[in-house]
């Protein structure tokens, strides 16, 4: 009778060792530096996200698109909406004012009336500030 205890012991450690070293992806998305406001809230908002980054890369809803794409996408997204639709702006510090512009623009020509644009809160003293009732 061949002893098999070593083969499961080994195949064992193999299995932790993948499971260790394995990186899980969520979904798409960029590194940003968003801009420090005083007045900035830590709040969810419900809506169509647009992220930009400074590298030129531009994601909606997740998916990668060239800044040109932004409208018909848009437009392509709200065919199913009933309700009055938001855009959510993520745009990282850097980025040109013009490209936000040509953003916010092209999603009011496809239905967008509320953009919120998504900021930081400025830092006191090292820590973040806390709105009344939020922890930091």
């Amino acid at each position: 009778m061949i002893n098999i205890t070593s083969l499961i012991d080994v195949l064992f450690l193999l299995l932790i060792f993948l499971v260790v070293s394995t990186t899980f992806a969520d979904r798409a998305g960029l590194r940003l530096k968003l801009p420090e406001m005083a007045s900035s809230e830590l709040a969810e908002f419900q809506g169509l996200t647009l992220v930009m980054g400074t590298d030129g890369q531009t994601i909606l809803e997740g998916k990668p698109i060239n800044d040109n794409e932004i409208g018909p996408s848009i437009f392509r997204l709200l065919r199913d909406e009933s309700h009055e639709p938001v855009l959510i702006l993520k745009a990282d510090e850097g980025v040109r004012y013009g490209r936000v512009m040509a953003a916010i623009d092209a999603a009011r020509m496809n239905g967008i009336n509320q953009v919120t644009a998504v900021s930081r809160p400025k830092e006191e003293s090292g820590a973040l500030s806390a709105q009344p009732g939020q922890v930091p």
